[in-house]
């Protein structure tokens, strides 16, 4: 009966695995997701400030953060590289 029972685990070990990776897969795209978009908020707002008195002041605070950004983009599409 205990071999049985063992048999069963594991197949249900593997669902939670598999459910768990898409989970992980899911949440990882919808970063990407985020991180483009506020990437393109970023130049959004670098073109919507051109011209005005004071575009070096807000653009040396605007390149921190696109760097940040981009920053994090490229670390998480390395671990999905390496994940994959």
């Amino acid at each position: 009966m205990e071999d049985l029972h063992s048999e069963f685990l594991q197949p249900l070990e593997f669902l939670f695995y598999l459910q768990h990776l898409m989970m992980d897969t899911m949440k990882t795209s919808t970063t990407k997701i985020n991180l483009v978009l506020a990437l393109n908020q970023v130049e959004n707002i670098s073109n919507l400030i051109a011209g005005n008195e004071y575009e070096h002041f807000l653009v040396s605070h605007l390149v921190p953060i696109q760097i940040e950004l981009q920053r994090q983009l490229t670390n998480l599409n390395i671990s999905t590289t390496i994940k994959g």
